[in-house]
């Protein structure tokens, strides 16, 4: 497991950052905060603009991009070919393609859902959560005015963790 530190010692939030990526619609909006490393929920325009006039436009404050409805349909499509397209049948990979290219995305989930494949389901879950958080730890490391680190934690005691942490191995 990897530990985002800001350049002041704080840890930065990186299962905030990962959920913040992953959500939908313009609101919530999330701002990662650059000092204390906190990930901040704003939940309307009408808090935004109460936000704005009381702090002002901080560069404290930097908004976390989120995957987009074409992100996401993008995503849906390389699960498709690179996850579903090798492990489910034929039939079952084509119609879903279909749907995603005559419905989007969200038709994908709801016709898994219908179908309860919930091995899918897990799957698609999986693999979102993985590029959301390779998404979320390329924001970190490249977040305009702010230096983060990454520091490998592993598990408790056991030895690949430990040989890690000495540095005889580089973390995955």
């Amino acid at each position: 497991m990897l530990t985002y530190l800001l350049q002041n010692g704080q840890k930065a939030d990186i299962h905030g950052v990962i959920e913040a990526v992953q959500s939908t619609g313009e609101f919530p909006l999330y701002l990662f905060d650059t000092v204390m490393g906190n990930v901040c929920s704003v939940e309307s325009k009408k808090i935004l603009g109460k936000l704005v006039r009381k702090i002002g436009k901080k560069a404290r404050y930097q908004p976390i991009a989120k995957f987009d409805n074409h992100g996401y349909t993008t995503l849906m499509g390389e699960f498709l070919e690179r996850v579903l397209a090798s492990n489910a049948p034929a039939k079952l990979t084509k119609s879903l393609k279909k749907k995603l290219q005559t419905s989007g995305w969200e038709s994908v989930i709801q016709d898994l859902e219908a179908q309860e494949s919930e091995e899918w389901l897990f799957a698609w879950k999986q693999f979102i959560e993985n590029e959301a958080s390779s998404f979320a730890d390329y924001l970190l490391r490249e977040m305009p005015g702010v230096s983060v680190s990454q520091k490998f934690d592993g598990c408790a005691n056991c030895p690949i963790c430990q040989a890690m942490r000495e540095g005889d191995f580089e973390p995955f």
